[in-house]
């Protein structure tokens, strides 16, 4: 599905809707997500294997693994 995560003050939101304006989209199958958000797989790894994609902000993405695992 698609969701909207939103980083802000320290403080993560997951909200079921896609929100256009973003800094990033980050493509990941649901399998991965599970591993990702449970500390299983790591993010940049995930990156450059083709497991995870950006569209937009690299930084922005990676902004969100200090709130993941």
């Amino acid at each position: 599905g698609i969701f909207y995560i939103e980083i802000k003050d320290g403080q993560v939101h997951v909200e079921p809707y896609e929100y256009y304006d973003r800094n990033a989209i980050i493509h990941i199958n649901g399998t991965n997500w599970i591993k990702l958000i449970n500390g299983k797989l790591n993010p940049v790894v995930a990156f450059t294997t083709g497991k995870l994609s950006v569209d937009g902000d690299v930084n922005a993405a990676l902004e969100m693994t200090k709130f993941l695992g």
